[in-house]
């Protein structure tokens, strides 16, 4: 039998320990005396565990395979708990496979915790990862409904991710309209859905029958009877849910509208401002008027006592260029504010309908 001899930890006397046990017991002290060989050797074998986890489930992630990157992440937690992005990848992972909403809570306290421990710049690249989740999971609806159970299943599935969306809503940058617009979209899109009251679904029992006619000529004319026609019945969604979703619909329609509101009001300015400047072309024309008539006036008239010929002519000329120049000057500035009356009208309306919708 071997033994390893180590130090008590205590009293610094040397202790042997049979090389089967972990641990052993001091002569003199009595104190409990671990081998440390086999707890270095422990920590190496979880740490190595741990890197090769951590290795597999970002290349789930990267993949999109979010199912086996979500039990890659949760076994590395379980040997260690201390890497910030673990704990936001996880809780990405979960909101991906999340059926019903059942997990929900667990996307929220994890991306809570990890957001409270991360930097500024980690904070920026996991608020992407927020939104790409958000709008990026798919929740396709099935070219035909098998059962009540699948209604229901699709229904909970929409309005599970439709909540979350709500609730992740608070991290997006209020100023990010792109961003805004973009969960408000999912949101009221969803809700949308789901605020339809009835899905159209089959029995199981008919899920393989198909629609057959037969055709009877007759003396009365032409007749169809249904020899094998699918029943078809209707999944009513619950009213909680439907009122859930009016109240996010509605509340959403409002938060996506923020932005054209701002908008709308700009241009309001704008076409206040237009009106103005077509209110007030008389006056600018009769301004263009005294500037250039009063001094050519004055101007023949004084050639005119001098030399009545050429003070004529002068006049003429001068009356002449005056009228032609201030009339094509006026045209084209009163052309111009006319127009952008007209476009800066049309741009109010379009808003206004988009704001309206």
């Amino acid at each position: 039998m071997s033994f390893t001899a180590v130090k008590c930890p205590s009293c610094g006397a040397d202790v042997k320990i049979n090389d089967g046990s972990e641990s052993g017991y001091c002569e003199f002290c009595g104190s409990k005396v671990m081998q440390e060989k086999i707890i270095v050797e422990h920590r190496v074998d979880e740490s190595g565990k741990y890197n090769n986890l951590i290795r597999l489930a970002n290349n789930a992630f990267t993949d999109g395979d979010y199912g086996s990157a979500y039990d890659y992440y949760a076994r590395a937690r379980e040997i260690s708990q201390t890497d910030n992005l673990i704990t936001f990848r996880k809780a990405i992972c979960a909101g991906y496979i999340s059926e019903c909403g059942d997990k929900n809570n667990e996307v929220i306290s994890g991306i809570e915790a990890a957001l409270a421990e991360a930097s500024q710049k980690e904070v920026k690249d996991y608020l992407l990862e927020i939104t790409k989740l958000v709008t990026g999971k798919r929740i396709d609806r099935p070219s035909e409904f098998i059962g009540a159970d699948s209604c229901k299943k699709y229904v909970y599935d929409l309005m599970g991710h439709i909540r979350l969306a709500d609730k992740l809503y608070r991290y997006v940058d209020s100023d990010d309209r792109a961003t805004v617009e973009s969960f408000c979209r999912v949101i009221t899109d969803g809700c949308e859905i789901v605020g339809c009251e009835e899905f159209q679904y089959i029995r199981k029992a008919d899920e393989n029958k198909k629609f057959k006619f037969n055709l009877n000529l007759s003396l009365d004319g032409l007749s169809i009877d249904n020899l094998d026609k699918r029943e078809e019945l209707f999944y009513e969604v619950p009213s909680d849910i439907l009122e859930d979703a009016e109240r996010l619909s509605e509340k959403y329609d409002r938060e996506s509208k923020k932005f054209v509101m701002a908008e709308l009001n700009g241009i309001n300015d704008r076409l206040i401002n237009a009106k103005q400047t077509v209110k007030e072309l008389p006056i600018q024309f009769n301004v263009l008027h005294c500037v250039f008539s009063i001094p050519a006036i004055i101007i023949a008239l004084l050639f005119l006592f001098v030399k009545p010929v050429i003070g004529i002519v002068l006049f003429a000329v001068i009356i002449g260029a005056y009228i032609a120049y201030i009339k094509m000057d006026t045209d084209k500035a009163a052309q111009n504010a006319y127009q952008n009356l007209r476009d800066v009208k049309e741009e109010y309306n379009k808003t206004k309908t988009k704001l309206n919708q």
